[in-house]
């Protein structure tokens, strides 16, 4: 991917402040639209970049802390939306989930 913002770090540390000041919730989609991208570009970059990793682990740690305090559906629904890809990667190489599964029943 050739979008990777400038000061990516910083501006996602900034959101997250903003989000904890304002008593917000943290997002993937207000995160990707604090650094100018749409959620698809952040989720697509964050598989090649480590400190877009490093943010959207972060989205996903307060999606699990408010799944774990509230006990609700919605924070899991949201939590598995983040991980729809079909497509997992693993150091450059692609798994498709599913495939070669005829041996075991699948």
């Amino acid at each position: 991917m050739d979008i990777k913002p400038k000061g990516l770090k910083r501006t996602a540390q900034k959101y997250f402040a903003v989000c904890e000041s304002e008593n917000e919730p943290i997002t993937v989609s207000g995160l990707a639209l604090a650094l100018g991208l749409t959620s698809s570009e952040l989720i697509e970059l964050a598989g090649e970049d480590r400190e877009a990793a490093m943010a959207l682990a972060r989205v996903e740690k307060a999606y699990e802390i408010l799944l774990a305090k509230s006990g609700k559906g919605a924070e899991s629904f949201a939590l598995r939306l983040l991980t729809r890809d079909p497509v997992k990667r693993t150091g450059g190489t692609e798994i498709v989930l599913g495939e070669g599964l005829e041996d075991y029943g699948g």
